[in-house]
C-alpha cells in the first residue's frame, strides 16, 4: 500500500536513522556492493502535469517524479536531483541539489519495497523535452555526512530504442512483433481534449501529443476514432480521435501528418496503430446492445473504409504491413524491406484493393474495468497465460466507476496514485508481456527500461 514514511529527520526532511555504513576513510569502497555500473543506471523521471484544484492544469511545466530501480531505494535512504553533474559516487553529496517533497513506496508482503520520491515545493520544473540534463543520485545518511552511493542521468528521449536494441542484441532482430515488448497509449489521441458536457479530467489520459509519444519510446497508438459530419467540409475532415463520444480537437488528418513527419526523421522504428470506432451517434454511427448486453459502436463499413484510405495514403511511403505477413515478419525483415507500419482493426475486409490487404487483424486487448489498483494487477497476471494467435495488449490502466459521474480527482489521480505499484508489475512481469499500453505514459516504466526489457529477449 503506500504509505508516509516515518522516523526521525532533520530541518530538510531528511531521515537520520541508522542506515548500513559506508567504511569510514574510504567511502568509494562500497560503491561496488551497492550497485553495478549497469544497475546504477536502473532509474526513471516521470514529468508529472502540474495540477490545480485536483484537475490537470493545461500548462508545459510539469514537476517532477523520480524512481529509483536499481539498487531499491530503501525508506530510509534518498534521492537528490542536481541540473548539473553530481559528485562521483563516493563523494559527499554537496549541497547544490533538489530534495525530495514527499515520498511513497510499495511494499508487497513486507518486503520489495520501493520509493518514488516527488520534487514539487520549489523544485525543478520542465518538460519531458527540456530534463535530459537533470541528473539524479541515490543518497546514503551515514555518520553524520550524505554520501553519494550511485548516479544516474536522465534520458528521457528513446526515439531509436528499437535500433539501440537490434545494435546490441542482433538475435533480437529476429523475433516476430508478438515476441517482442511494445510500449503503449491507451486512448492515445486525447492530448487535446475538448469539453462535451463532462469535465476534461474524465475523459483526457495523455498529456503528450504524438510526436512527443513516440519520441518517448511509445510504439503502439490506441486510436478510438470520431467521425463528426459537420466538418465533411472542413479543412481537416470529419474524422478526430475521441474517448467514447468526448471529442479531442484533434483532426486524424493532422495526426497522420505528425507521424509520417516522424516516421520520415526515424527510419528505424516501427509504429502499430490500433483502430476503434466510437461515437458520437450520426446517421452512419450508432450504438447497440451486444451480446453481453454492453454498449457497441457500429460504425457504416464506407467511414471505416475512408479512415483506413486515409491512413495508408498518409504512411504507405513506409510500408503498410500486409496481412498475409503478420504472423511471420520478423522485426528485422519489418525494418529492412521495409514494412514499418502496421494498421490494425477487427475488420477483415481489403478496403484498399491493392491485391494483399494492409490491414492486419487487431491486438487482442485484454482490459479490466478495475477501479481499485488491487483488483486490477490479479486480473492482469492471470490473463498472461491465455493463448495469444497475434499479438496482444495487457492494458494496465484503471477505469472510474460506473456510478461516478464526474471526478473530482480524474483518471490521472487514479493512474499516479498507483503509480509504485503498476510500475514494479511491468518490472517483475515485463518477460511475459507483448504490448503495454497506459494512461499517461510519462508516469510508467516501460518508457525508461525499454530497451533493457526487449534485450533480455534476445
Amino acid at each position: 500500500m503506500l504509505k508516509k514514511s516515518t522516523g526521525s529527520y532533520d530541518e530538510f526532511g531528511r531521515r537520520l536513522d541508522k542506515v548500513p555504513a559506508i567504511p569510514e576513510g574510504d567511502p568509494s569502497a562500497t560503491t561496488s556492493t551497492i550497485g553495478s555500473p549497469a544497475t546504477q543506471q536502473q532509474i526513471y523521471l516521470t514529468a508529472m502535469p502540474l495540477r490545480t484544484n485536483d484537475w490537470v492544469a493545461s500548462s508545459s511545466r510539469y514537476i517532477l517524479r523520480v524512481s529509483w530501480l536499481q539498487p531499491p531505494v530503501m525508506t530510509y535512504e534518498y534521492v537528490y536531483i542536481y541540473d548539473h553533474e553530481p559528485p562521483p559516487a563516493g563523494s559527499e553529496a554537496g549541497d547544490n541539489y533538489y530534495n525530495w517533497a514527499r515520498v511513497y513506496w510499495y511494499d508487497a508482503n513486507d518486503k520489495d519495497q520501493e520509493a518514488s520520491y516527488l520534487f514539487a515545493d520549489g523544485g525543478p520544473v520542465g518538460n519531458l523535452d527540456t530534463l535530459n540534463g537533470f541528473w539524479a543520485a541515490y543518497v546514503q545518511y551515514v555518520n553524520g555526512k550524505y554520501y553519494v552511493a550511485a548516479r544516474a542521468k536522465f534520458q528521457v528521449q528513446k526515439p531509436n530504442w528499437m535500433a539501440n536494441v537490434y545494435r546490441d542484441r542482433a538475435a533480437w532482430g529476429n523475433l516476430q512483433l508478438n515476441q517482442i515488448l511494445l510500449p503503449g497509449t491507451h486512448d492515445s489521441g486525447t492530448f487535446d481534449m475538448v469539453d462535451r458536457g463532462i469535465p476534461n479530467n474524465y475523459s483526457q489520459t495523455q498529456t503528450l501529443n504524438f510526436t512527443r509519444m513516440l519520441n518517448a519510446g511509445v510504439r503502439w497508438l490506441d486510436i478510438r476514432m470520431g467521425y463528426y459530419p459537420s466538418f465533411e467540409t472542413g479543412k481537416e475532415g470529419p474524422f478526430f480521435t475521441v474517448h467514447s463520444t468526448y471529442g479531442s480537437w484533434t483532426a486524424w488528418q493532422t495526426a497522420l501528418t505528425d507521424i509520417a513527419k516522424w516516421m520520415a526523421a526515424t527510419p528505424t522504428e516501427i509504429v502499430f496503430i490500433n483502430f476503434k470506432w466510437e461515437g458520437p451517434t450520426s446517421s452512419k454511427v450508432s450504438i447497440i446492445k451486444n451480446a453481453n448486453g454492453e454498449d457497441e459502436w457500429v460504425w457504416e463499413e464506407s467511414l471505416k473504409t475512408r479512415v483506413l484510405k486515409e491512413s495508408y495514403e498518409a504512411l504507405k511511403q513506409f510500408g503498410v504491413l500486409p496481412r498475409d505477413r503478420h504472423a511471420t515478419i520478423t522485426v528485422k525483415e519489418m525494418i529492412q524491406e521495409p514494412y514499418r507500419v502496421v494498421l490494425a482493426t477487427p475488420s477483415t475486409y481489403d478496403p484498399l484493393g491493392v491485391g494483399s490487404d494492409p490491414i492486419c487483424p487487431g491486438a487482442d486487448y485484454d482490459w479490466f474495468d478495475k477501479y481499485y489498483i488491487k483488483e486490477l494487477l490479479p486480473e492482469l497476471t492471470q490473463s498472461l497465460s491465455k493463448a495469444r494467435t497475434w499479438m496482444w495488449a495487457a492494458g494496465t490502466v484503471l477505469t472510474p466507476h460506473k456510478y461516478d459521474g464526474t471526478i473530482p480527482w480524474g483518471v490521472y489521480g487514479l493512474t499516479t496514485d498507483a503509480i509504485d505499484y503498476m510500475n514494479r508489475w511491468i518490472r517483475v512481469t515485463a518477460n511475459h508481456l507483448n504490448v503495454v499500453p497506459v494512461d499517461f505514459i510519462e508516469t510508467n516504466v516501460a518508457l525508461a527500461l525499454v530497451e533493457e526489457f526487449n534485450k533480455a529477449r534476445a
